[in-house]
């Protein structure tokens, strides 16, 4: 477990695609961020029955971040959540889920779907929602103090795909949303190692060419 202060964040690898699975938990209160297979792994290796967890954030429908959204519902009773705009991308999720991860994406039941400036209360923070659109619809990003968590738009180095659900036009607008945050977070991708805003605005070609 990882301490920032307000806010303490574990790290997880899942999946055949090793999506990142987060838990990031503020005083008693804690919430998951994607998961791509494994929910019994993932149980038990961050002891979830024992951490509150008020919600599971999805920062995109794709079937590598979806996947065990039901079964952690059933466990947990955790709220789901996900951006507003991405219910057809899950739908086709559903239909290829069998081919990709060798088991069907239980249609999921959306309790919350998330717009630009939401909120969200854990513990006694609260995290916000921005969106950036461009790899899918609706993809968002989660800001938590001084974290950052993309899912599949920016990476160490480089963005996500715009051609499964996405738009490389919206991507670039997300882009340059990204130049006007602070440069001090610390970005955690849906896939691979974390990084810095400051250094993906000055080294990552796809933001660095936009400013």
């Amino acid at each position: 477990m990882r301490d920032f202060g307000e806010f303490k964040l574990e790290i997880l690898p899942a999946g055949p695609l090793m999506t990142n699975t987060y838990l990031l938990s503020s005083g008693k209160d804690s919430m998951l961020i994607d998961s791509g297979a494994g929910h019994l792994e993932i149980l038990d290796r961050f002891h979830l029955p024992e951490r509150n967890v008020k919600a599971f954030v999805m920062t995109h429908g794709h079937f590598d971040h979806i996947f065990d959204a039901m079964d952690f519902r059933k466990k947990l009773g955790c709220a789901l959540m996900i951006g507003n705009g991405d219910g057809e991308i899950m739908e086709w999720s559903y239909s290829v889920s069998e081919r990709y991860m060798g088991k069907t994406i239980e249609p999921i039941g959306i309790d919350r779907f998330l717009n630009e400036g939401d909120s969200i209360g854990l513990g006694n923070s609260v995290v916000r929602i921005i969106s950036l659109p461009g790899h899918t619809k609706g993809s968002i990003g989660i800001i938590a103090g001084p974290l950052f968590f993309t899912g599949d738009v920016l990476f160490k180095g480089t963005i996500g795909r715009t051609d499964i659900g996405g738009s490389m036009e919206e991507m670039e607008k997300s882009l340059r949303k990204l130049a006007g945050l602070d440069e001090n977070l610390l970005v955690f991708p849906g896939h691979g190692p974390e990084t810095t805003m400051k250094r993906e605005l000055e080294k990552n070609p796809f933001p660095k060419g936009l400013q």
